[in-house]
């Protein structure tokens, strides 16, 4: 069976609803964010609760920082991950701001034989 793509900005979760929390319709979500990084934008993979992992968003900092605000004001609860990289700990701090739970992972080799390949100059 195909997977569908789930804009989550745009719709509510399949399970909104189902429990007893809160109001009749309105139950606490939790939104697991995975972010690849780069200069001006941030690649969003979002997954809701224990549902599937929806296809990959481009949204510059400013949404992506918007889109948490209002999860967290609507009373979800946002996590988010992303690998370091050279950009600080500015986007870290933001995230966390706007209400969501950040993590932050480190860099690894997945294997020692895996190198990148140093061609070295060759002068006859």
């Amino acid at each position: 069976m195909k997977n569908k793509a789930i804009l989550h900005g745009e719709i509510e979760c399949n399970n909104l609803g189902e429990s007893g929390n809160g109001a009749v319709g309105q139950r606490r979500c939790c939104f697991k964010l995975g972010l690849d990084v780069e200069l001006r934008n941030v690649a969003v993979a979002i997954q809701c609760e224990g549902g599937g992992i929806g296809l990959a968003q481009k949204l510059s900092l400013q949404q992506l920082i918007g889109w948490v605000k209002q999860k967290v004001a609507q009373g979800h609860a946002v996590y988010t991950v992303y690998e370091c990289c050279g950009f600080g700990y500015t986007l870290h701090e933001q995230l966390v701001d706007a209400g969501a739970t950040s993590f932050i992972t480190t860099p690894m080799r997945l294997s020692l034989e895996r190198r990148r390949h140093r061609f070295a100059s060759t002068k006859q």
